[in-house]
């Protein structure tokens, strides 16, 4: 696979979102990345009278020569605009195992869950964050997640569905305002987990129509970063 030199990305939601004149241009010299895949899986399947399971294991290696990175070329401390350069790494390599399971012990009910581990690093120097400061792990990639979806059909007109999903820690840069203008810290997150529970009722109109009722509750465990910043300088 390969990634043609480009500018927009989710660099630009980002900083956008933090309030930042955020600006990127791509370095003279820019190549396009290439990657490399290998991937590897096992399916076994289990039927016994209703019972069904399906698992699936699956290893993959991903080796990206040429990677994009964002370089700091200049920061304006009192009109908050901040001017990246898009350049080529040394490469970066992700890898990891996946695990998904498909269950449904009776006809009415169907479970599916999955869970994801990996590692995504740069190679050689690795990612400059700071002057002089360089870091071999990708930002906000968490080497651990998963998802859970829960089905449970009571009566033929009504569904009962619970859904979940699980992010890993990860690393991000958290720039802190000071006196004399910003410091960038390196932070690894916490884990959170979001549950969102769902009835939903069928209406039937004729032969081909139906009217759906639904009813729930999103995030139930109200998951969401917590050392949010505040203040003028935030």
């Amino acid at each position: 696979g390969f990634r043609a030199p480009q500018v927009y990305d989710e660099d630009l939601h980002v900083g956008a979102v933090n309030g930042e004149l955020y600006m990127i241009t791509n370095a003279s010299n820019l190549r396009m990345e290439r990657s490399h895949s290998i991937n590897a899986s096992a399916d076994i399947c289990l039927h016994r009278g209703r019972f069904e399971a399906d698992l699936l294991v699956e290893g993959f290696y991903t080796r990206i020569n040429d990677a994009f990175v964002n370089e700091l070329l200049f920061e304006d401390t009192t009109s908050g605009y901040l001017h990246y350069e898009r350049r080529n790494a040394d490469g970066a390599e992700v890898m990891g195992l996946n695990v998904e399971l498909n269950v449904s012990p009776i006809e009415q009910m169907r479970l599916q869950l999955g869970g994801t581990w990996q590692r995504s690093l740069y190679t050689g120097q690795g990612m400059e964050w700071s002057e002089g400061q360089y870091e071999h792990r990708m930002e906000r990639t968490p080497d651990l997640y998963g998802y859970l979806t829960g089905i449970y059909t009571p009566v033929k007109r009504l569904q009962l569905t619970a859904t979940g999903i699980l992010t890993g820690p990860m690393l991000v840069y958290h720039n802190v305002a000071t006196a004399t203008g910003s410091d960038v810290q390196k932070v690894t997150t916490d884990p959170f987990f979001d549950l969102s529970l769902k009835a939903a009722y069928s209406i039937p109109f004729g032969e081909s129509t139906e009217l759906e009722i639904s009813v729930g509750i999103q995030n139930i465990f109200d998951s969401y970063q917590r050392d949010l910043d505040s203040g003028p300088n935030r």
